[in-house]
């Protein structure tokens, strides 16, 4: 028994408004969290208990910005970017089953669970491991670039390979026409 297909059309508008309130949401969190609470600049003295530290000429200090309330809005943020994520994911499963020539949904579903399995696992170590900046800088480093190096490969890495077996088999048509 085949399944009803029904083809549906979507719009610039369809996915312009969804960005623009998420991107409106995050742009108002973050300016009120620059007009009530902004950030500021401190030097704080590092206490090093290393073996060789102990004959130290100078201390060492570490520069950084904080905030009072810098916990809530970083909180806020995560959890509001968290949820989009895990809405997008659900979106993507819910699209598995396209069956156009360039359907991306099965890449785009598996970039969104790899994004999500680098947040879940380096948000609560940079959380844990924030008081050792070389540490700490790292694994920021880290994450962003495994959410980041995750989407880039998953999303066009598979659009380059179809777009040059298209071209191959373009090539070979037009060879074996010319013959």
């Amino acid at each position: 028994m085949p399944r009803n297909e029904q083809r549906i059309q979507i719009t610039q508008q369809d996915i312009l408004v969804p960005f623009f309130i998420f991107f409106g949401i995050d742009f108002i969190i973050l300016s009120i969290w620059t007009i009530f609470d902004p950030l500021q600049w401190v030097r704080v003295p590092v206490h090093n208990e290393d073996l060789y530290s102990h004959n130290m000429v100078e201390e060492s200090t570490l520069g950084l910005c904080v905030s009072d309330n810098s916990g809530w809005y970083i909180g806020v943020l995560l959890v509001f970017n968290f949820a989009i994520l895990l809405l997008s994911l659900v979106q993507s499963y819910e699209c598995r089953r396209i069956t156009t020539e360039y359907s991306e949904s099965t890449w785009i579903t598996v970039s969104i669970a790899t994004t999500a399995q680098a947040w879940a696992i380096g948000l609560p170590l940079v959380i844990l491991l924030d008081h050792n900046p070389r540490t700490f800088f790292i694994l920021k480093s880290c994450t962003v670039l495994c959410t980041t190096f995750a989407i880039l490969l998953l999303i066009f890495v598979p659009k380059m390979i179809y777009t040059y077996e298209a071209l191959k088999e373009n090539k070979q048509t037009k060879l074996s026409t010319k013959s």
